[in-house]
């Protein structure tokens, strides 16, 4: 899974909703960064010292576009405002609660973390939740993205298959039919809730 490490208190304004713009000097070599790890450390990160071996993964986020910060996204970026830097737009956002210790380095850079498992770290009650995407749960979200374990995990943990989405009025079942995830809407049609 690929990382990005932040600052103490910029991890928790992220994870929080709070921080929306991550703002750099160099721009990341592909776009979009699809579930984007925020890994928060304790100190910043330096050439002397490059690596924080106590970093903590506190959210997952999407990079979809990344320009020219301005003055007025200083309040989004939670930070004052200065000429020449880059605002990295933070979407879908999905704070993780107690997320696990990983190395904080520079750059983007691969942690060896389970996906599905950082989902389940979430707030029991942040599954079901509705993201700024189309008004989806991260449940419709792993449908569209045709990821199997985390749809599994999701259903395991007790994620409600009958929210609709805001824009379409689509369940988990409407989204794996109309995007053509039969072996999605097989899975849950027969997965079976815990009683």
């Amino acid at each position: 899974m690929k990382a990005l490490s932040v600052i103490v208190k910029a991890g928790f304004a992220i994870a929080s909703g709070k921080k929306s713009l991550e703002i750099r000097r160099w721009k990341p070599a592909t776009l979009p960064l699809m579930d984007l790890a925020i890994v928060q450390n304790g100190r910043r990160l330096t050439e002397e010292n490059p690596v924080d071996p106590e970093g903590q993964v506190v959210a997952v986020v999407d990079v979809w576009c990344v320009r020219p910060w301005r003055k007025e996204d200083a309040e989004a970026a939670c930070s004052e405002w200065e000429d020449g830097w880059l605002a990295w737009e933070l979407e879908n956002v999905r704070a993780v609660v107690n997320g696990p210790r990983v190395p904080a380095k520079p750059r983007i850079y691969e942690i060896k973390v389970d996906f599905a498992d950082l989902c389940m770290r979430r707030e029991p009650a942040l599954m079901n939740a509705r993201t700024e995407s189309w008004g989806s749960t991260a449940l419709h979200q792993a449908i569209l993205r045709k990821d199997e374990t985390l749809v599994r995990a999701m259903l395991d943990a007790g994620a409600d298959v009958t929210i609709t989405d805001n824009t379409f009025g689509g369940d988990a079942k409407g989204w794996a039919n109309h995007f053509g995830r039969t072996a999605l809407l097989r899975l849950i049609e027969a997965h079976r809730p815990c009683s």
